[in-house]
């Protein structure tokens, strides 16, 4: 199987080439000029002159299978959810999904927020800078004068924590994100949330919305019905009244 270009398919076409892509047990994905898959300096066993040892945080990595399945999906869908276990490589597919996005000129001039709890803020730019080193990551963070100073930088991509995104949630709508992504943000999951409402507003105008959960979903309707919404939920399950 290839990855077409989205901007050269209809979106029926496109929907279905998704589906055909979520069955699949693998997925061949053109060579990512944005995404690095070599190892670090002190790993390179062409710079050491010895085989390669295992790799370290500061490595790239090889996309395995599932996620080279994630990341053609969530580029042919658009708008998807991620509902893998923990430690199953959430954020390398995100990653992916980016240099695809970036490979294809989509990201040209478009920027990308991504969403997360506050305490995986730092993780998530760490993460960012060893799957995307040639493109520019902020994290969202301190007095008010500092973030708006980050929000006028030149970035793209710009990690917050989704109580800051409470606060700032009118001046990052306004900045037009091209793709919001969310991360394990528990208050999603809950309609009348004040963070669902901020999320679900910035996501609104988004070309590309992602989210990632390791939260089972199915115990509740309606909180899965509010975690869907971001992504076209209401198109499958109608309003909350009648869902």
């Amino acid at each position: 199987m290839f990855l077409p270009d989205v901007r050269d398919l209809d979106l029926p076409v496109r929907l279905a080439a998704a589906e055909r892509v979520r069955l699949a047990r693998d997925f061949d994905l053109p060579e990512l000029d944005w995404f690095n898959s070599e190892p670090c300096p002190s790993h390179d066993s062409v710079a050491a002159g010895q085989a390669l040892t295992p790799p370290c945080r500061a490595c790239g990595v090889t996309l395995r299978k599932h996620q080279r399945v994630g990341v053609a999906w969530l580029y042919l869908r658009g708008r998807g959810l991620i509902g893998d276990q923990v430690g199953t490589g959430k954020t390398a597919q995100a990653a992916g999904l980016l240099a695809v996005c970036k490979q294809t000129g989509e990201l040209d001039p478009g920027r990308v927020v991504i969403v997360c709890r506050p305490a995986a803020l730092h993780q998530w730019v760490d993460e960012l800078n060893r799957f995307l080193p040639k493109l520019t990551v902020l994290a969202a963070a301190g007095a008010k004068r500092t973030r708006t100073s980050i929000y006028g930088a030149g970035w793209d991509v710009l990690v917050i924590g989704h109580q800051m995104l409470l606060n700032d949630v009118e001046t990052l709508t306004a900045l037009a994100p091209a793709i919001v992504i969310v991360d394990d943000v528990d208050p999603l999951r809950h309609h009348s949330n004040r963070t669902a409402y901020a999320v679900k507003r910035l996501a609104q105008g988004a070309e590309r919305v992602v989210i990632l959960t390791a939260t089972a979903l199915q115990k509740d309707l309606l909180e899965l019905h509010s975690v869907l919404e971001p992504v076209g939920g209401l198109d499958v399950l109608g309003t909350q009244t009648a869902c």
